[in-house]
């Protein structure tokens, strides 16, 4: 997948079913995914990238390093839309401001609207830690529940840690329920720790839904507003997240 003139720089080799992809003169790793039978041949069970800048800083290679980010990031999406079996993703409609696919008996949208709106069992929340009110997705998702309803249930609640979930009723809603889904504040972390936080935000988000028989969730895009994480590489841990949670809970 690696463009022509950008091969006497990068170089990748397979060592215990595990491919690693290196800066030639430097060393840098900036990926490495894990292999493992599957359907006869054999097919990524994991994959990490390296999304450090600081790394990519101290070489004179940064741009490359981002086109082969995008590679990679499009290399494991269309994995996960051919990867075979029941729970491959389908693409229905593709058309601007509406994506929608289906993975097993799931359907999947990408939508661009407004997410106080949605009929849905329950709408996601883009919550701090003390699961207070505050502004972007969280002040309108209070105003359109009722500040005083959703507050006091979120009090009741108590706090939530980075990368987990909590539910409350959705009161004025037409959402039964909010998901309050806590996702990183990127600056604070190293960017992989950043990627699996916002990851395990989604899935904690799934795990209720499942726990509480609700069939429908609206998420909104977790901690691209105020929290600073950038939406290119926010997107893919996310899509990813919730094709691993739908694949995990079909139901």
């Amino acid at each position: 997948f690696m463009p022509r003139e950008m091969e006497d720089k990068w170089f990748a080799f397979v060592e215990n079913y595990t491919l690693y992809l290196h800066r030639s003169w430097t060393g840098l790793l900036i990926f490495t995914a894990r292999f493992a039978p599957h359907d006869g041949g054999f097919g990524i069970s994991e994959a990490f990238v390296n999304r450090d800048p600081a790394q990519y800083t101290q070489t004179d290679d940064a741009a490359d390093a981002r086109l082969l980010l995008d590679l990679i990031d499009g290399l494991l999406l269309r994995r996960a839309a051919t990867d075979g079996g029941p729970n491959q993703m389908q693409i229905l409609d593709d058309q601007p401001g509406l994506l929608r696919a289906r993975v097993g008996a799931t359907t999947l949208e990408l939508v661009l609207g407004d997410i106080t709106t949605q009929d849905v069992d329950a709408v996601v929340n883009a919550a701090n830690e003390q699961l207070a009110n505050g502004a972007g997705v969280s002040g309108a998702l209070h105003r359109a529940a009722g500040v005083r309803e959703l507050e006091a249930a979120c009090r009741a609640v108590g706090g939530c840690p980075t990368g987990e979930a909590r539910i409350t009723p959705g009161f004025a809603l037409t959402a039964r329920h909010v998901i309050h889904a806590v996702g990183p504040v990127y600056h604070r972390y190293r960017p992989v720790e950043a990627a699996s936080l916002l990851a395990s935000a989604y899935r904690s988000s799934l795990e209720l839904a499942s726990q509480h028989d609700l069939k429908s969730v609206a998420f909104p895009s977790l901690s691209t507003g105020v929290y600073g994480y950038p939406i290119a590489e926010a997107a893919p841990v996310a899509l990813r997240a919730v094709l691993d949670g739908v694949r995990t809970h079909p139901e």
